[in-house]
């Protein structure tokens, strides 16, 4: 009985090593509310970054600092690139709106999200008039991002926020996919002053970089895929924190001895 209690909390502190080596493990897109707190504070910052019309100063929220950029690249930190068929990439579009839920957020965070990185272009036309479509939409756009500046080895959390408040046309509203798994809204309403969806992924480096892909996955019509702003944070290696809890559990199992 004894080695069962200590055993117990053993097989429960390995569910922390879940964290994918070389790959983001995304978790489950949540709606962007008015709640600063929905900006994490794990662990320490690596660097954040928010698109901008300008490429100065920087945005703070929740004791975060994004650096506003307007450029596709920043060395050391990230790069952002289209991916094939889209054609073009526009940095620091305005695209908020004084209404609805976009409205009432709190102006840090209208800042964070009221303007974008965005590729375009696409392909001409989707199946039904003759082109040829990919993901699950006619006209489809992609990204890739590129975290640079990592340690090998070191455990990682990245945030990022897909937001576009626009419904003056339908087209530019609609869904992506994460690395082609996971299904993020950047307007929940499809209205305008709508807003969208943020998501938290973790990951262990395995060299000093990391990408993730987004694409369009919406109805025939001309999406955009777009990323408003995101950060890196590193957070405690998941073996270091299976030894804490352990030594937890070892502490614990003595004072009950």
């Amino acid at each position: 009985m004894k080695m069962n209690r200590i055993l117990k909390p053993i097989v429960a502190s390995f569910a922390l090593a879940s964290v994918a080596s070389g790959a983001i493990t995304w978790n489950t897109p949540q709606d962007i509310a008015n709640d600063v707190t929905q900006i994490s504070t794990t662990g320490s910052l690596v660097y954040a970054y928010s698109f901008s019309n300008v490429n100065t100063g920087s945005t703070t929220i929740n004791t975060v600092a994004f650096s506003n950029t307007n450029t596709t690249s920043v060395a050391g930190a990230y790069s952002v690139a289209f991916l094939s068929p889209s054609t073009t990439i526009t940095v620091g579009t305005d695209v908020s709106l004084a209404s609805g839920a976009y409205n009432g957020l709190d102006g840090s965070y209208k800042s964070l999200i009221g303007r974008e990185i965005r590729t375009g272009g696409g392909t001409t036309g989707g199946p039904s008039s003759g082109g040829v479509g990919a993901a699950d939409d006619a006209y489809y756009n992609g990204y890739r991002v590129t975290l640079n500046g990592l340690t090998d080895g070191a455990a990682y959390q990245v945030q990022i926020w897909l937001n576009d408040s626009r419904n003056t046309n339908t087209a530019y509203l609609g869904f992506g996919h994460l690395d082609g798994s996971v299904l993020v809204d950047y307007n929940t309403s499809d209205a305008a002053g709508g807003i969208g969806q943020y998501v938290v992924g973790e990951f262990v480096a395995t060299g000093t970089s990391q990408t993730f892909d987004f694409t369009t996955a919406a109805a025939e019509v001309n999406n955009v895929a777009l990323l408003n702003a995101f950060q890196v944070r590193q957070v405690p290696e998941p073996s270091a924190a299976i030894f804490g809890l352990l030594g937890l559990s070892c502490l614990a199992f003595r004072r009950r001895h």
